[in-house]
């Protein structure tokens, strides 16, 4: 018989590491995504927030909620950015949509 893993019994390191992702909530993504003729572009954002966290997000992963800053709902847009930032990066982003 195959004895079950306790919790007691994995070291605190190795549970931390699957469990503690950080979860930033934030009235913006840390990008700023305009619509142009040309399509949509999107730069990385060089506030405090953006410059202190993105680092740390990058490094150990975690999910980044905030608003996108386009003012009507814009779904396939927010799909392909997301995709292209996630492949950028090792976090997770999560677009909001505010209401007028």
């Amino acid at each position: 018989m195959e004895k079950e893993n306790n919790p007691k019994d994995i070291p605190e390191q190795d549970l931390l590491k699957n469990i503690n992702k950080l979860v930033v909530v934030s009235n913006r993504v840390p990008y700023n995504i305009l619509k142009t003729d040309k399509g949509i572009s999107y730069k990385r954002s060089v506030g405090g927030l953006v410059t202190a966290l993105d680092p740390i997000m990058s490094a150990n992963g975690g999910l980044w909620v905030g608003w996108n800053g386009l003012s009507k709902k814009t779904s396939i847009i927010e799909g392909k950015i997301k995709l292209e930032l996630e492949e950028e990066g090792n976090y997770e982003i999560k677009f909001v949509q505010l209401s007028e």
